[in-house]
This record gives C-alpha cells, structure tokens and sequence, in this order.
C-alpha cells in the first residue's frame, strides 16, 4: 500500500503527521469537515466520514461517533461531540459546532470513536490533527471551505 502522504492519497489542508502517524500504511477511512470563522466564532461542521475500517476480528461496523478539541498547547479550550450514529462505515452527520476564537496558535483535534456493543465500547477509529494558523482561508470571515481529511493512528 505505501505510506498515506503520497499524491494520490493526500492529506487535507493544515493536517499535521507526526510519530509513528508517518509510517502508516493502513487505510483507516476519510473524514470530510466544513470550516467557517464567524467575527470570533470558529464554526466547524462533521459532514460525514467513509471509508471507516473494522476492528480486527470484526466484520460489521461500529456505530460511531466524533469528538472534537480545540487545544492550545497541550490545553483543551473546547471539547464537542456528535451523535452516535447507526453502524455504517460512511456515517453521515451534518451537526455543527461552534468554538470561540481568540488566539493563534490553535490546534483543532478530531477523533472518531466506536461502539460495538454494550461490552465493547469506546473503541479508537482514527484521528485528524489540523493546525487552525495553516488555513489562511478560515481567517476571513464568513468564508467556508470544506475539506476531507485522512484518519490517521495515534501518533
């Protein structure tokens, strides 16, 4: 398969690899994200993802749900979640969410989470890593932009 930074599968705009994230060659789906800033509102959309992979040893989907941090540093600032969805690996979401947005240097995590069943539960699908200074779109207000992400291993 090869390593997941390469043309033909690129990386969305501001995502940042780091760790053992480089050496991934497992395709653990794509996370499509909506970006808008609002005077200091930072609106953030969970379009869908697809492409989610099972848990080893599972077949079907999990029912899976997304959460995002905005952190400064090491400091979460803001923390949201979506619904959980019905088990599907191309969940559709469309909720939007709203941070405030007064520095920079800010860092907008997203993690995608599963659950099996009532025993298995809270089980790690990938995450996006996006440095929110790298997306010179967002600065202006009221532009949106939509992008997808690769989910990536924990780094």
């Amino acid at each position: 398969m090869g390593n997941m930074v390469s043309e033909d599968n690129p990386l969305g705009p501001g995502q940042v690899v780091e760790g053992r994230q480089k050496e991934c060659t497992q395709d653990l789906g794509d996370i499509q994200l909506s970006l808008k800033r609002r005077k200091n509102l930072l609106v953030i959309e969970v379009v869908r993802v697809k492409g989610l992979a099972p848990k080893p040893g599972r077949i079907r989907p999990s029912a899976p749900y997304v959460k995002l941090y905005l952190m400064w540093g090491r400091i979460c600032i803001g923390k949201k979640k979506t619904r959980t969805a019905e088990p599907s690996f191309n969940p559709i979401y469309q909720e939007q969410f709203i941070f405030n947005w007064e520095q920079t240097g800010k860092m907008l995590l997203v993690k995608v989470w599963g659950n099996y069943d009532m025993l298995d539960r809270k089980n790690f699908l990938g995450m996006v890593q996006i440095r929110l200074d790298h997306l010179q779109h967002i600065h202006k207000s009221g532009e949106e932009t939509t992008f997808w992400y690769k989910l990536l291993p924990v780094p």
